[in-house]
């Protein structure tokens, strides 16, 4: 659950503070149950490599995680839960901060499965036809029965 007011002012105030001076002005006013999204959409403005080299954080987790692993650490770290919300909200962050529309398209092209596309549909169904129902097979059966 989520901490008391007192007890989560208590916790790593420093990160919390230079998570603040990151903000743009604009931002402060909700920090408090928007600073997930606005970490996933600037995940490249510094809190990451300032937890990084803090000793809390190499503990908590190793190096590799994701970033979304990483915010949900930072979360913990500043006495915060990630609630569902939360993660709804970083999971749009990363529909729409990510990436440019150029490479959206592009990785939705991408994600497209072979057969999900129509003209490889045509080419399945023409193999799939059993060798029994060709034309030309159809006429070596005949032979071979007649034999």
């Amino acid at each position: 659950g989520r901490y008391k007011e007192h007890q989560r002012k208590l916790r790593v105030p420093s990160v919390r503070m230079l998570m603040l001076d990151m903000v743009p002005q604009d931002d402060r006013w909700n920090v408090e149950d928007e600073w997930l999204g606005f970490f996933m959409r600037n995940n490249n403005c510094g809190l990451l490599n300032v937890l990084s080299t803090t000793k809390l954080w190499s503990d908590r987790a190793g190096k590799s995680r994701s970033t979304k692993t990483k915010a949900k650490i930072s979360a913990s770290l500043m006495g915060h839960s990630v609630s569902n919300e939360a993660r709804k909200r970083m999971n749009e962050a990363d529909k729409y901060y990510y990436y440019s529309p150029e490479v959206r398209k592009q990785m939705s092209a991408k994600k497209k499965t072979w057969w999900a596309v129509p003209e490889n549909r045509e080419l399945m169904r023409a193999k799939r036809k059993a060798w029994w129902a060709v034309p030309k097979n159809r006429e070596l059966m005949r032979k071979a029965q007649r034999r």
